[in-house]
């Protein structure tokens, strides 16, 4: 934990609610990740005082979950959340409890989520603070519910998914228990938002062991539920290989997301040119729907071989903006079986057509003002015809003059 560049501000805050009289521990996967040997991103601090007496002794602080016994505060410009132990009451909507009560670390520790997520760690004297067995469960790499896994689960139907994206994540097993209860209550996730879904599997398609948590959502039940416009066995197994052979060459997380839509793509709407609707459902940002509508795009051009639309493909390429594209592509290629040295020419006519001083797809060079100063007024036609002129720019690599010939002949 020391070689974290955050390691002397929690430090420091921690410090300073000790001082005060308060108790004050790192919590969590700051304690979890320190035990495995890795850097912590971040610091969760667990404290006995109370929301209002964080606030009065530190200077900058955020009252954002304030109702929950949480308050951000800010040392050096980074934000720690400072969480009073506390209790929780029911469950009414698989989210968030209907009331929180203030207790002390060890019932803390028995309302959160896993074993490995459950321990504390006392920076000053040093010492882990585990109620939970987690420290045990480590050793043995295995992910397990604090308590009743069924009760874990329908107090925030996402645990079932964050349980999966940690096995991932740290290559662990699930404990039977807990890996009975998920698949039990595995339909509830149905209720999640998308937004908490699309979150939590990005999570998941960047785990080292990415593949493996596809195969436990199949395996639990979960897969069909999530994907339910598109799931089977056929398409789901195609985007298991795909993102398993991506995953040691991308971290792209959009490509990673079109490998894992790829599979169903292929096999329903290949040669459509159409993006699936079930897409736009998962509520990925603007940005990020464009980039993998692209990478599918291109990647039913590399499949359909002979079939290619260059000049789209070209067009396309460019666009995405990646520099993992063309590895992402390969992955595609590879799978569908289209030979080697096919792709290489394809991309190999892709970089005969990019500008070496921007390292971009050249640009168009017919302008609107081209064609109406020869008498195509503006409009819709106008638009048709640039990018006639365009793709036989790109296909042909001529000059201005005979992409100018060309739409108007």
């Amino acid at each position: 934990m020391k070689r974290s560049k955050h390691w002397n501000s929690a430090l420091k805050i921690t410090q300073k609610l000790q001082k005060a009289g308060f108790k004050a521990l790192f919590a969590g996967g700051c304690v979890r990740d320190g035990l495995l040997g890795k850097v912590p991103g971040d610091f969760d601090i667990a404290t006995s005082a109370r929301p209002e007496q964080v606030e009065g002794l530190f200077e900058k602080t955020l009252a954002v979950g304030k109702s929950f016994g949480v308050i951000v505060v800010l040392e050096q410009g980074v934000q720690f959340e400072v969480a009073t132990f506390r209790g929780e009451g029911s469950y009414s909507d698989g989210r968030r409890p209907s009331e929180v009560h203030y207790t002390d670390a060890k019932q803390d520790a028995s309302r959160r989520d896993f074993t490995v997520n459950g321990m504390f760690f006392d920076p000053i004297g040093e010492r882990l603070i585990d109620y939970v067995g987690g420290e045990a469960d480590l050793k043995a790499r295995v992910i397990r519910t604090i308590g009743n896994a069924s009760a874990r689960f329908s107090e925030d139907y996402l645990r079932m998914l964050r349980a999966v994206r940690f096995s991932a994540q740290l290559g662990f097993s699930i404990d039977v228990l807990t890996a009975s209860a998920i698949k039990a209550g595995a339909k509830n996730i149905d209720a999640l938002s998308a937004e908490r879904k699309t979150s939590e599997l990005g999570k998941l398609l960047s785990a080292t062991w990415s593949a493996t948590g596809l195969q436990l959502l199949q395996t639990l039940g979960l897969a069909e539920v999530l994907f339910e416009d598109w799931y089977d066995s056929a398409s789901f197994a195609k985007s298991m290989r795909l993102v398993r052979s991506a995953s040691a060459r991308l971290t792209d997380l959009n490509l990673l997301w079109a490998c894992l839509f790829w599979g169903v793509v292929s096999t329903s709407t290949k040669g459509s040119g159409e993006v699936p609707g079930w897409l736009k459902k998962s509520k990925f940002s603007n940005a990020s729907l464009e980039a993998i509508k692209l990478a599918l795009l291109l990647s039913e051009q590399v499949s359909l071989s002979e079939k290619l639309r260059l000049p789209y493909f070209w067009i396309w390429l460019d666009a995405l903006e990646s520099d993992q594209t063309v590895q992402f592509l390969d992955v595609v290629r590879t799978d569908e079986g289209v030979p080697e040295p096919e792709f290489e020419s394809l991309m190999s006519e892709f970089i005969a057509r990019v500008d070496k001083a921007t390292g971009r797809l050249q640009k168009p060079i017919l302008k609107g003002s081209d064609l109406i100063s020869e008498g195509v007024p503006a409009g819709p036609k106008l638009g048709e015809l640039l990018d006639q002129a365009y793709h036989y720019q790109l296909m042909h690599l001529e000059t201005k003059k005979a992409a100018l010939l060309r739409v108007l002949l």
